[in-house]
């Protein structure tokens, strides 16, 4: 991992995630009375990547966007969804924002997060009980305090679905699977 970018990007992450960790340079181009926002993945595993293809983030009529305005919201926000699929965020430079603003957000959101995983704790009832009697491995989840996480039971656990504490209802997020366990 290299410490400086090219001044292309307005903000380089790095994401560690259990399968691969990769670094990604986001950055502007104008196209046409749109700006858009687009990622770019510039180092796999360590290895940096010349002329990887760039993925659409968001685009943005002209008239509304203000550069300085609308490059910070978007840094600003990337951390929020730090821990998702794509793994764990870091920051690594930025031309709009500053370290201790990505960290602010990054700590303030992995609180809100445990915040709701307290509260699922909460509401953990038989059908946790069960599926965790069965393998699946439930833990709570951060979307809200009714929800949790296990292996998939409709594939083999090949995946995650959701568990509602509410109805008690298994989803599969994969094809759609529902089934109502529990009384």
């Amino acid at each position: 991992m290299k410490n400086n970018y090219s001044d292309r990007y307005f903000l380089v992450l790095y994401f560690h995630h259990f399968l691969v960790d990769s670094v990604r340079g986001y950055f502007v181009q104008k196209n046409n009375a749109h700006f858009e926002i687009h990622h770019q993945v510039i180092e796999f595993d360590g290895d940096p990547l010349e002329n990887e293809a760039s993925v659409l983030e968001f685009s943005i009529p002209e008239e509304a966007y203000r550069e300085n305005e609308t490059l910070r919201s978007i840094a600003l926000h990337l951390p929020k969804r730090s821990g998702g699929f794509d793994g764990r965020m870091r920051f690594l430079q930025s031309t709009v924002i500053s370290e201790a603003e990505f960290n602010d957000v990054l700590e303030t959101e992995d609180k809100r997060k445990e915040t709701i995983r307290e509260k699922a704790k909460g509401n953990r009832n038989a059908v946790i009980d069960l599926l965790e009697k069965q393998g699946y491995n439930p833990i709570p989840s951060d979307a809200n305090e009714f929800v949790w996480t296990a292996g998939c039971k409709f594939h083999g656990g090949k995946h995650f679905m959701f568990i509602d504490t509410r109805t008690n209802i298994c989803s599969c997020p994969y094809g759609g699977k529902r089934e109502h366990l529990g009384e």
